[in-house]
Formats: C-alpha cells, structure tokens, sequence
C-alpha cells in the first residue's frame, strides 16, 4: 500500500521529483509517482488506477500549464471517486500548485468541490516542510520531530560586497580579511583576486543557495539526502520522523511567526549552521548575534563551516574507502557516544565530515526529548559506517 499517489504533468515535472524527494526525506514513506514506480511494459491505466486505489492521500501538482491536461484530469476523477467509496483506502485529495499560476488554473472537478490549493511556489524548503507536516496530519502519521534549524549565509550579492570591501585600497590588513588570507595561503589555496574568485562560488541568489563543497550544490540538498536515511531507519523502528523547520527568516520576523519560532528554538533541540567567511558581512553577523540562546545549551547542534571545504572536497572518496575497507574505523565511530558532547563542529572540510556531523546530531534524536549525544551507531548497529556516510548510488 502506498501512502501517497503523486500525480503531475510532464512540464512539472522538476519541481515534483524535488517535491517527492523532500517528502520522503521529511519522514513521507512510500510516495507512489510514475516516473519511478511505473513497470516496463505494465499497463497504465490499470497500474495507475491500482496505485489509487491502494494509496491514502492524492497530492495532485499542477500549474497554469498542466491543471487541465487530460491525465491530470482523469487522475482527478479517478482519486475523486476512490475518496468518495468508503470502502478504499484514499481518504483525501491535497491540491498543490507546483509551477506558475498566475490564472490561477484548477483542475475542474477541485475548483467545484471547492479545494484549496497548497501554494509550494517561491516558499523555498520552508513551503516544503510546510507541505509536509500538512501531508502527514492528513495520513493520521505520529506528530513528527520538528527541529528548528537555521542557515545564515551570504547571498551572492553580499558576498561582492564583502570582498570589494576587503580589496579596497588600505582595508587589505583588516584583521578578518588578513586572517583569511593567511589560513587559505597555509592550506595552499590561491591568492587574491583569484582566492575570490574561488570563495565567491559558495553563493546564489538566496541564503539557501550555498554550496561550500561543490559549486552548484546547495549545503541543504546535502542535508536532506542525510535526514531521508535517518527518517527510512526511524520508519522502521516505529519512531515518529524527524522534520526540519527553516527558521532563520521566521527568528527576526515580526509578531506571532517570529514569538512562535524564538520559542521553537529555544525550547530543543536546534541546528544552526554558520558559513565562516560570511560571518564577517555585518548584515549576516547582526543575525547571527541575534540568535536567541536555548533553554538546554547540551541540546543545540552547532556547524561552523570553514572556507577551504572546496579544496578538501577532493579528500571524500579516499576519506569514505578508508572507512569501508578500516574496521577499526566502524568500531571507533559506533563507540563515540561514550563520553557525551554537544553536537559543535568547527572542521567540517569534506562532504564525508559534513555528512558525519548530521548523523552524530541528527541520528542520535530519541523520540523522548533528551541531550543530543552523537551516536552514529544508534542509527543501525547493522549498516555498515559507509552506507550511512554516503547516498545511495555512489559508486
């Protein structure tokens, strides 16, 4: 039985995948969706029309574009009835526009049946997780593990900002940009401008968009390929799912959002990750001092990401060969929750690291709130240390 039938047109189909992919990671267990559940040679309308029938809610994605193409109409139709005959598992239809709407288009049967429709454009992750918890209370899932986390990071624009700054005639001795200049020459990376230019990389248009190890991929990207292992584990364990919720907009908002995620954040368990070199920009350093303190100190997780992750990257695969083929190293690492320690990482310079220090905090989260105490082996005692550190697919 699934727990979920996705159903999208074609042109919508980027943002659908990344939907599906969040949702499994947030703790959505079994999203039925054509693309990669549809059999060769199966026949489609009867598997489709199987998958309905077996699946408890229809998350059916569309836009201006798709929301009256015939399949989605017919999906529509299809899951319309099978909510409707009490005897079927589907309980209810959940309307989300995945794609540009500025007609705001509805598939027909919705629009007259009166459904209201999840807006997931330009919300970011926070609309995702935001679509998740509604997924969840509507499948009658336990009440997730809703973890605060926090990014702050440079955009792209403020990142040209911060090293004009620094290049400009009599700044070049500033202590930070001076620091920065001897750590990077020490690890053997380039000088300016070139070191810049180099720097510059980790950024986008967003907050969201850093991308420390590997241009183009964001840090979060990274962070949900992690939670999706851990939630899998936690499925099978019977605990409820641990669920992030973007805050780092929400803490300096203004009334209800900004109390509701200043107590949030205060309350538990946190995650907040720091990317070094924009903590000197002063836009992103007033926030980061601006971060309310947490009522339990042993229960916040602290990444503090260094400027030298794109150079170290390189390090990943041997690093992740030594631990596959090391035994030691496996007993090592399933010992490490001996002697208790707050989740607080100052070194994260490869991938592998990164992905460590998330198992370490996020891995180890009982369902009975308690101190974040780093077990990588909590997860599965079973799993071997590497394919836990590394996504599945990697060769």
């Amino acid at each position: 039985m699934a727990g979920i039938f996705l159903s999208y047109g074609s042109p919508d189909e980027a943002a659908v995948l990344k939907l599906r992919d969040r949702l499994e990671a947030l703790g959505v267990s079994d999203v039925w969706e054509y693309k990669e559940h549809m059999p060769v040679g199966a026949q489609i309308h009867e598997t489709v029309n199987a998958a309905i029938n077996t699946a408890r809610l229809a998350v059916i994605c569309f836009s201006d574009e798709t929301a009256e193409r015939e399949w989605i109409t017919r999906e529509v139709d299809w899951c319309f009835k099978a909510v409707k005959d009490g005897d079927r598992e589907m309980k209810d239809i959940l309307p989300v526009w995945v794609g540009p709407h500025p007609q705001g288009k509805i598939p027909k049967l919705l629009a007259d049946q009166h459904y209201s429709v999840f807006d997931l454009t330009g919300g970011g992750d926070t609309a995702l997780v935001k679509l998740a918890l509604q997924v969840l209370d509507k499948l009658g899932e336990q009440a997730p593990h809703l973890i605060p986390a926090a990014l702050f990071s440079m955009t792209q624009e403020q990142c040209a900002e911060l090293f004009a700054r620094w290049q400009a005639p009599g700044h070049q001795d500033a202590p930070a940009y001076a620091g920065l200049r001897s750590l990077c020459k020490t690890l053997g990376m380039a000088s300016p401008p070139e070191l810049f230019q180099l720097l510059s990389q980790r950024y986008g248009d967003r907050v969201e968009d850093l991308a420390p190890f590997q241009s183009g991929k964001p840090l979060i990207d990274g962070v949900y390929e992690v939670l999706k292992r851990i939630n899998a584990e936690r499925n099978r364990r019977k605990q409820r799912p641990v669920v992030l919720r973007w805050v780092h907009d929400d803490l300096f908002g203004a009334g209800e959002q900004k109390r509701w995620a200043r107590d949030l954040w205060r309350s538990g368990d946190s995650l907040l990750i720091v990317d070094s070199i924009s903590s000197f920009h002063p836009a992103v350093n007033e926030k980061i001092q601006k971060v309310p303190d947490p009522l339990d100190p042993a229960r916040a997780a602290l990444l503090w990401i260094p400027p030298y992750t794109q150079i170290m990257a390189n390090l990943d695969e041997p690093l992740a060969n030594t631990v596959d083929v090391v035994d030691p190293l496996g007993d090592l690492f399933r010992n490490i929750d001996e002697e208790p320690r707050r989740s607080i990482a100052f070194d994260t310079g490869t991938p592998m690291a990164f992905r460590l220090w998330l198992l370490r905090t996020l891995g180890s989260i009982p369902d009975a709130a308690a101190p974040l105490q780093g077990n990588v082996a909590s997860m599965n005692s079973r799993l071997r240390l590497n394919e836990l550190l590394n996504p599945p697919g990697r060769p």
